[in-house]
């Protein structure tokens, strides 16, 4: 048999990777060992130390961050009573203004009060206190009694009728919107 083809003991075999293994650490010196994981253990240092100053930068950053947001979120609030307080403010403005000079052909009643009203065409009074159904009102000298929302028409002629309409009423008030179509009816002349 040839030397190639016969198989190699097992004693053989581990003398030949103690070989291969002397002969490795023949040519590694200790110093080299001793270099090469100082370097690791430097390198690892170098790393945490960099993670760590991301990590204190992330912290300071995340601070500022949050006390920016309750700074943000104390003056929204302020802007948010600000404005409550600007809303009121309108509204009462609002309603004095109304008060004193109502919407276009919009009035006010009080119970037993009678108004002239659409350019001096209707005659309005309000007949007691409203109750939870509607008003009673007297238009023109014709006492009707109407729902929130009703429609009373006036006149027998379209093209000169006057419409009362009752936008709304609570226990002390009515609100109505009276309008009339055509010119008004002229003043008699004075006599002489």
């Amino acid at each position: 048999m040839s030397e190639t083809t016969q198989a190699v003991p097992p004693a053989e075999r581990r003398s030949r990777l103690r070989r291969i293994f002397a002969a490795f650490w023949s040519h590694v010196q200790p110093f080299n060992i001793v270099l090469v994981a100082i370097g690791a253990a430097i390198g690892v240092a170098i790393g945490q130390g960099f993670a760590h100053v991301d990590m204190i930068s992330v912290r300071n950053m995340n601070q500022q961050l949050q006390s920016q947001g309750q700074r943000l979120k104390a003056e929204i609030a302020q802007h948010e009573a600000t404005i409550t307080d600007l809303q009121a403010a309108v509204d009462s403005i609002k309603s004095t203004l109304e008060a004193i000079m109502p919407a276009k052909n919009t009035y006010t009643i009080d119970p037993n009060q009678s108004l002239i009203v659409a350019d001096g065409r209707i005659t309005v009074a309000m007949i007691g206190s409203p109750t939870n159904e509607g008003v009673n009102l007297n238009i023109n000298g014709k006492q009707q009694f109407v729902a929130a929302g009703g429609v009373i028409q006036d006149g027998a002629d379209p093209a000169n009728a006057c419409v009362v309409v009752v936008q709304s009423f609570d226990m002390f008030k009515a609100r109505i919107n009276a309008t009339c179509a055509g010119a008004p009816a002229a003043a008699p002349a004075p006599a002489k």
